[in-house]
């Protein structure tokens, strides 16, 4: 992927995303609403936080 790039993925499809470069990777996540039953309301802000997979 490059700078300006976007990948749209399905509801319920599996999906993982890597760094392969050597750069830090920032993205942006956007995303529909969970059903209902699952929501507990607003997420909690990570915000000039590093969010670490491992």
């Amino acid at each position: 992927m490059k700078p300006g790039t976007f990948v749209k993925v399905p509801a319920h499809a599996r999906h993982n995303l890597t760094n392969t470069g050597t750069d830090d990777l920032v993205f942006l996540v956007i995303y529909d609403s969970a059903e209902p039953r699952l929501s507990r309301g607003p997420a909690e802000s990570l915000s000039g936080q590093t969010v670490s997979s491992r």
